[in-house]
């Protein structure tokens, strides 16, 4: 056979005839004209004409091969007919692009260089008593998703939606509707190691916690959407995070629907960095907003509105429970608790360190001095170069009490205006040189060389004039 020949599958061929190198003679079934092509020399391409396709074993892609459906995935449909998995990469370069893959086992990519592009994945279930992770797409190296859409697919074990393991990456992805349904985390994505970026995590379930995605052991969730997605445990209902990094995301719209506990938005569990995000309009009992508990975390440049705490609960803001926390220009507004802390509550001898924050007009039942932020005995606070009220029972330094200024309170501009009192009233530290606010801009700008309080550096305008007088 002439090295890197193209094997083509059709719905109905009465002329099929292996090895399936012309369209006259292609053949009917995915899984042998893939085992024909993988006997050829390389480069190696299966061609999929539109059409329903049945496959009741898994379709194993041993080396490098490219398995394409011709006309957009929608048009091109393979239907597993049990819980096996549809395909399974196991080796080489295999690449699966534009198909849909559904009513099976999903899709498992065991080698590193593996790739599932442009595919929609849809009801695929993991459901059996030894069934493993990963109900849609489970990478157990280090492959790539892109381009995908994973939608109500399901597992007894972590990752309803998509399982990664280290060094895997999900990039520009939709993840809708999946649930992990045993007591298991990550009922959209499970990613131990990997890399999720620029992707939206819908509507997914969890009942053990992270019900939009658990992000652990190094793992990055960055640039990417977390939205309306639910757990039974309430650990974490967006977002579960331990050890791990949560970058430039967008944290909205999720809930507890069980038993209430902590974080609505997100939930770090020790060692997190949360950084650069909105989070806004979660609910939990606890941490309607964020939810920290475990060694240490970190909370920085990141805007916190609206979120709530349930009735009995405290911190609709930021929860924090027996952990050692720093938050580092962070804006706290209009947040409100059922209990004590609209703003920030430490607990449970928990000890947070506010560095340039702005936390105001935020809520609390008992209406008293707890609505911004509240501390249990056991509890510390540090508050250092930020604006509340009050402050005065707190120690720390250069903290004001003077109603912000923002450029459009009303409309949700929480953006300095250049009469705000917290413009260049922050502390500088020596991470700010590289870093950028929630806008992107510098972090310490270059008219004034002084940091802002709150997630937004503020722009100065015109034109700076260097004048030089000679003697």
């Amino acid at each position: 056979m002439l090295s890197g020949a193209t094997h083509y599958v059709t719905p109905d061929n009465p002329y099929a005839a292996d090895p399936y190198t012309n369209k006259a003679t292609a053949g009917t079934s995915i899984l042998k004209v893939v085992e024909a092509a993988l006997a050829a020399p390389p480069p190696r391409v299966v061609l999929i004409s539109p059409g329903e396709y049945h496959e009741p074993d898994t379709i194993i892609l041993t080396d490098d091969i490219t398995v394409c459906g011709t006309n957009g995935r929608v048009s091109t449909v393979i239907i597993g007919e049990s819980q096996a998995r549809v395909f399974d990469i196991t080796g080489g370069r295999g690449v699966i692009d534009s198909l849909t893959i559904r009513d099976g086992g999903g899709i498992a990519i065991g080698s590193v260089s593996g790739m599932l592009t442009n595919c929609l994945v849809v009801n695929n279930r993991k459901t059996k008593p030894s069934s493993s992770a990963g109900g849609g797409v489970y990478l157990s190296a280090a492959g790539t998703v892109t381009e995908c859409s994973i939608i109500s697919n399901a597992c007894n074990c972590s990752g309803g939606g998509v399982y990664l393991s280290p060094g895997a990456c999900l990039l520009n992805s939709y993840i809708i509707g999946n649930a992990s349904i045993k007591n298991y985390s990550g009922g959209g994505v499970y990613n131990e190691g990997g890399v999720v970026s620029n992707c939206h995590l819908v509507d997914n379930y969890s009942k053990a916690g992270g019900g939009g995605i658990y992000v652990l052991g190094g793992g990055m969730l960055v640039d990417s959407r977390i939205c309306s997605n639910r757990c039974g445990s309430g650990q974490g209902c967006g977002i579960l995070c331990a050890d791990a990094m949560v970058a430039c995301c967008t944290i909205i719209y999720n809930i507890n629907t069980d038993s209430a506990d902590n974080g609505g938005g997100i939930l770090g569990q020790g060692n997190a960095i949360i950084r650069n995000c909105t989070i806004t309009d979660n609910r939990n009992r606890y941490g309607g907003g964020i939810g920290l508990t475990g060694p240490s975390n970190l909370v920085r440049n990141c805007l916190i509105i609206s979120n709530s705490a349930t009735s009995g609960g405290s911190g609709a803001g930021l929860y924090a429970a027996g952990t050692m926390a720093t938050l580092d220009n962070c804006t706290i507004i209009r947040n409100t608790s059922g209990g004590y802390g609209g703003g920030v509550a430490a607990c449970s001898k928990s000890s947070i360190i506010i560095n340039n924050c702005i936390i105001f007009t935020n809520q609390s039942s008992p209406s008293d001095n707890t609505a911004n932020w509240y501390k249990e005995k056991s509890a510390t606070i540090v508050m250092n170069g930020s604006c509340s009220m009050p402050t005065n029972d707190l120690p720390g330094a250069g903290n004001i009490t003077n109603w912000p200024n923002f450029v459009n309170f009303s409309n949700n501009n929480y953006r300095l205006a250049s009469c705000s009192p917290c413009v260049n009233r922050g502390v500088n530290d020596s991470w700010m040189i590289e870093s950028c606010d929630l806008d992107g801009l510098a972090r310490i700008d270059k008219c004034s060389r002084a940091v802002d309080m709150g997630c937004y550096e503020h722009c100065c305008h015109g034109t700076l004039i260097s004048v030089f007088l000679h003697r």
